[in-house]
């Protein structure tokens, strides 16, 4: 799951750290903003916030690397913390809208079948005589 830091320094979208030579530490961030926190007395501190889920790669990724593949590992990341029932809620909610989408485009089909059965029999009528 995303969860919400808040920094007094910047925030980069793409942290890696390097455990050993076999994993590294990764975090994401997106929606990364500044905001001006009042502390006192009319006083404000300039913070970051953002959006950041974190997981693990192999290896000594490059941040570049990281940057090529930001949406499919903030996915990954985010399924990794998820309960099972979490995990089948997600997937069902993806199947639901595509068996919508894809009865909505049969209902487009039949509608248009129709039509064109209709065109055809007009046609064949003109050309019958009738």
């Amino acid at each position: 799951m995303a969860t919400h830091d808040v920094s007094a320094t910047p925030l980069d979208a793409v942290t890696v750290e390097p455990r050993g030579e076999m994993v590294s530490d990764v975090w994401l961030r997106r929606n990364i903003r500044e905001t001006n926190i009042e502390i006192e007395d009319g006083l404000s501190q300039t913070m970051w916030e953002a959006d950041v889920v974190s997981g693990t790669l192999p290896g000594l990724p490059s941040v570049s690397y990281v940057q090529d593949r930001f949406a499919q590992l903030w996915a990954s990341f985010e399924e990794a913390d998820m309960t099972d029932r979490e995990l089948i809620e997600l997937r069902s909610d993806t199947l639901g809208d595509g068996l919508a989408e894809v009865a909505g485009i049969s209902a487009d089909s039949a509608e248009m079948v129709e039509v064109l059965s209709q065109a055809v029999e007009e046609l064949a009528s003109i050309i019958g005589g009738e």
